[in-house]
């Protein structure tokens, strides 16, 4: 219905005064944007729908394959609303797992799945992992009281049809009950759109517990929650070098050959602030800006930074505790070798890079650790990347890094991984 589209606010506040805020604001966010998602599907829908019954001499019986359909169908599907005439819905009981301890409870659940018609897939790569899915045995798309009519909404499973054109789905919501176990026929379905994205938002949102605790420093940190009884002491140098130590020296440095303008200068120094000691350090700094606008200069320069004033902070006495180390990590492995070549560039090698051989750019192979471990494994690799390789460079370098697994050099970064001041890798 329309109301699903009246225009709502859910105010983001800055600072949370505790866990549970944060998590409902957000929550209530999330679930507004998939309803105003599925709103918006619902009211192209019925209009395709109004300009159809307007104009055609055909009716609309019940869901299934006939010429009304197949002429409803492609009227939705010109105003791009992709709906489905023919489907097949199968529930299926859980299976029993054999090898199961017979005295334990293994929870299980019902499984469901959508069959479409392959007729009807115009294109398999539109269909993706988290699409959610509108499935009624009516062309109303209602439920009544009497259970003659019933719609469920599910989120899909699989990145799309498999080769008999059947996808797994889970069910958001109740399961209408006049829907028994085996195959349900006869019914429609529109794919709305892809929801993964805030899905997985409201999932890893419920994983957060109500109250600080030391496993949410990170939570706390970036929403600001006051927490007492809860510090960890900070890296202590001083800013002017009275214990050996010119914090400020070793920044100024850094500004001058990295040439950062005033923004990042700021942050530069917030990060400065980590071994100061400073009461109004933040233990947790977010960077953001469009493309271009030097955040990976920026964080190369942070990197050098922290590992400048670790190794004078080790060179002046101070213990183990306050050796720091650099994890880059990344969504991408475009993102991770962004930083890593940035490093390079500066003349920084000290580095590994875990992950696997084929994605990572070809100018961190020198300095991977192979995610496999084995270097028989990394040899494979390699020589499948040789043979595809385009470029003479590109094929220069894979014959080092293979020369270099063949005298053990693999063994070796594998051994010292922990030792490295600065490891990349994807997340």
């Amino acid at each position: 219905s329309d109301h699903w589209l009246e225009s709502s606010e859910t105010p983001i506040l800055v600072n949370f005064p505790n866990i549970q805020v944060y998590k409902s604001t957000f929550v209530r966010a999330l679930n507004s944007e998939i309803n105003l998602l599925l709103g918006e599907a619902c009211k192209t829908y019925k209009k395709a729908k109004e300009d159809f019954l307007s104009v055609s001499n055909c009716t609309l019986g019940e869901c299934g394959d006939s010429e009304g359909a197949r002429a409803f169908r492609q009227q939705c599907r010109r105003a791009r609303v992709p709906l489905y005439i023919s489907c097949r819905f199968e529930r299926k009981k859980p299976w029993k797992n054999k090898k199961a301890n017979a005295d334990e409870e293994v929870l299980q659940k019902d499984s469901y799945f959508l069959r479409l018609e392959g007729r009807e897939i115009e294109n398999k790569r539109e269909h993706g992992l988290g699409d959610l899915w509108v499935v009624s045995n009516n062309y109303d798309f209602m439920t009544n009281s009497s259970r003659s009519k019933f719609t469920i909404l599910a989120r899909s499973l699989y990145f799309g049809p498999s080769s008999e054109n059947s996808m797994q789905i889970e069910i958001l919501g109740a399961v209408p009950a006049s829907v028994g176990y085996g195959t349900t026929k006869n019914l429609c379905a529109i794919r709305v759109g892809s929801i993964q994205h805030e899905w997985n938002m409201l999932k890893e949102i419920e994983k957060l517990p109500n109250f600080p605790s030391r496993d949410t420093k990170l939570v706390t940190s970036l929403l600001r929650v006051q927490v007492t009884n809860f510090h960890e002491p900070l890296v202590s140098a001083s800013p002017s070098g009275e214990n050996g130590v010119d914090v400020k020296h070793i920044m100024n440095g850094i500004l001058d050959r990295f040439h950062l303008n005033e923004e990042q200068q700021h942050m530069l120094q917030s990060v400065a602030k980590w071994f100061m000691g400073a009461e109004e350090s933040e233990p947790i700094l977010l960077l953001h800006g469009p493309f271009g606008t030097g955040k990976s200069h920026l964080l190369v320069a942070a990197i050098f930074f922290i590992i400048e004033a670790s190794q004078e902070m080790q060179s002046k006495g101070y213990d183990e505790t306050h050796r720091c180390r650099v994890l880059v990590s990344g969504a991408t492995n475009n993102a991770v070798d962004r930083i890593l070549l940035g490093l390079l560039e500066e003349g920084f090698t000290n580095f590994a890079r875990v992950g696997s051989l084929r994605r990572m750019d070809k100018s961190v192979l020198p300095f991977s650790v192979h995610e496999k471990g084995a270097a028989s494994e990394a040899q494979k690799e390699l020589e499948l990347m040789l043979q595809e390789a385009g470029s003479l460079g590109e094929k220069t370098i894979i014959r080092q890094e293979l020369e270099a697994v063949k005298q053990g050099r693999l063994k070796d970064r594998q051994a010292n991984l922990g030792k490295f001041p600065v490891v990349g890798v994807t997340c």
